[in-house]
């Protein structure tokens, strides 16, 4: 994942009035003015997850791989110059803060672990083999992607036996459910679905065997309060109003920032806190060529120009390649014939189409 820099986008609250002075006001007060600013990550680190803010607004942890030290968890203050390793926190993956921003739950080792951010030891919570994303309940339940293939599941905060907080439905044909976000009751949660014309952001609740598809996009979404879904179209960042109480979006969608990261994994490459504090990464996608690799281990590359490609698939006769491709508009399915030295597009929607056979 190339990323140029962090973009910040913060809305300042204006100083409060004194209330009993308040309805002397003739006029009403400015809106809070909205301020954006830019941030690296450390000299030497390369960022591997999206940036998440703090529900608090004070904070931005990412996961990053240093030049010398490997992976681990930096976390920002946003009035600080530079951000700093998280001690404990080796091989760390795709980093979610707790509700009171005091800890941050993360994948590392096989397993889900979580961590005070003001300072010691990490905890193992359960088992994770190959996480993506977690959610943490205000009510201190954990729900989580334990795999690249699998259904969420649920778990306390303090540990224990892992349950299954969603199952994987046939007739979609869903490959994996990931990325969950909880609603402000603590109780409803959002997630990805990831299945061949049904990729999607849905809604569900802990304990039900019902779930809603809300929006078609092949990344993560998030909630913004006071009622409004942030969901990727392309590489470009929406906002569309969304009733908490209906759990249904209304009006239309409108763009909130454009050339935002294209991410592995369908992470999507922001967040957003309580305060009204937006973080997200631009920058393109990092190239990536394909290869013939032989039983010795020794590598050929294709004449293909390096690009963002994903899950590549021979045909039967070893004359194709099949893969997903990325680009402004999303996901879509290419076929590379290998003889002639051409790329063909064969999807063309604006969904995300993933894993070809």
């Amino acid at each position: 994942m190339a990323w140029m820099a962090f973009a910040v986008a913060a809305v300042v609250a204006a100083a409060l009035a004194v209330p009993a002075l308040r309805h002397l006001r003739e006029t009403p007060p400015p809106e809070p003015p909205v301020m954006r600013f830019t941030i690296a990550p450390p000299d030497g680190v390369t960022p591997t997850s999206a940036p998440m803010i703090s529900p608090d607004g004070t904070r931005v942890i990412f996961a990053g791989t240093a030049a010398v030290g490997g992976g681990s968890l930096y976390v920002r203050p946003i009035e600080a110059l530079a951000a700093q390793r998280v001690p404990a926190t080796e091989g760390a993956t795709w980093p979610f803060w707790s509700t009171d921003s005091r800890s941050v739950g993360f994948f590392a080792g096989g397993k889900l672990k979580k961590i005070d951010i003001a300072g010691g030891p990490a905890v193992t919570i359960c088992d994770a083999t190959n996480g993506r994303g977690g959610a943490w309940s205000r009510t201190g339940v954990i729900v989580f992607a334990p795999n690249t293939a699998s259904g969420l599941q649920q778990v306390s905060a303090s540990g224990g036996t892992p349950a299954a907080a969603t199952v994987l439905d046939p007739a979609t044909q869903a490959i994996a459910h990931r990325w969950p976000q909880f609603l402000p009751d603590g109780e409803h949660f959002l997630y990805l679905q990831v299945a061949p014309g049904a990729t999607g952001i849905f809604v569900t609740s802990l304990g039900s065997k019902t779930s809603t598809l809300l929006v078609s996009t092949d990344a993560r979404a998030e909630y913004v309060h006071p009622g409004a879904l942030l969901f990727m179209r392309g590489a470009t960042l929406m906002r569309q109003p969304f009733d908490t109480v209906g759990l249904r979006l209304g009006g239309e969608p409108a763009p909130v920032a454009e050339d935002l990261s294209l991410t592995q994994a369908s992470a999507a490459p922001f967040s957003v806190s309580d305060t009204g504090v937006l973080v997200y990464s631009t920058g393109q996608a990092a190239s990536k060529r394909l290869v013939w690799v032989d039983r010795k281990g020794g590598v050929t590359p294709l004449a293909l120009a390096p690009g963002a490609y994903d899950s590549p698939a021979l045909s039967p006769d070893g004359r194709q390649v099949v893969l997903t491709v990325r680009d402004t508009t999303g996901e879509h399915i290419w076929v590379y014939d290998i003889a002639r030295g051409t790329l063909g597009k064969r999807t063309f929607d604006g969904a995300g189409d993933n894993f070809p056979i």
